[in-house]
């Protein structure tokens, strides 16, 4: 009996709001793979995307949430990157 394999990856964009000194979520996306859809092999995930027309001069952060089932489990984490001070569109 072959497992089915399933990855899923969220991406979550934040903003810096100074007035609540606190981030803001301001957009979001969600990628999913399975390993039928990969051909019988899903050992990595990778997806890009380009952001445009944002405000400048703010800071930004990415928060990735990263999930794979296998059979009947599920592991999972979250990373985040520090505050970055966009200057230029």
């Amino acid at each position: 009996v072959q497992e089915s394999i399933w990855s899923q990856a969220s991406v979550f964009l934040d903003r810096w709001n100074e007035k609540t000194e606190a981030w803001d979520q301001i957009d979001s996306w969600t990628f999913e793979k399975n390993k039928e859809e990969e051909g019988g092999e899903l050992s990595m995930m990778t997806d890009s995307f380009t952001i445009t027309g944002l405000p400048v001069n703010r800071y930004y952060r990415a928060r990735g949430l990263h999930m794979v089932e296998i059979g009947d489990e599920i592991e999972g984490c979250a990373t985040e990157t520090h505050g970055v001070l966009i200057t230029k569109d």
